[in-house]
């Protein structure tokens, strides 16, 4: 294995996430491997904010598929199974201020499962694993 692959694979969701602000959501998503009849396999944290239970930060992985004007996602395991739960926090109400730094401690969580070898953790990110494959 060269420097430049071990380098690639460690990176994982050190990497610079794209993040996209919702109404007391967050998503923050990872490109994993190349993309695949033109969708594009991510690794997806998708932080949301749960009237009366609090925030709950959860990775899922999805595929997105890109258009003229047009963006979706398609989650292959969306009715079974909600992801894998990173980081929960328990609040009575909504505060925009505390789910970004919810955001934070959730990224924070995830980073350091990832390098510890979270096996599930890690399989998010790789494009070999069942998760991203057809």
């Amino acid at each position: 294995m060269t420097s430049t692959t071990q380098t690639t694979e460690k990176q994982g969701p050190h990497q610079t996430p794209i993040r996209v602000p919702k109404e007391r959501a967050i998503s923050l998503a990872w490109n994993v491997g190349d993309p695949d009849r033109g969708q594009q396999p991510q690794a997806e944290l998708s932080i949301h904010y749960f009237k009366g239970s609090g925030y709950v930060a959860q990775l899922k992985e999805r595929r997105e598929a890109q258009g003229d004007g047009w963006v979706t996602h398609h989650y292959k395991n969306m009715m079974g199974r909600p992801g894998l739960t990173i980081h929960r926090v328990e609040a009575p109400r909504f505060a925009a201020k505390t789910l970004n730094g919810f955001a934070q401690e959730a990224l924070a969580e995830l980073r350091r499962r990832f390098d510890t070898a979270d096996t599930e953790v890690a399989r998010y990110f790789d494009p070999e694993s069942e998760l991203h494959t057809p």
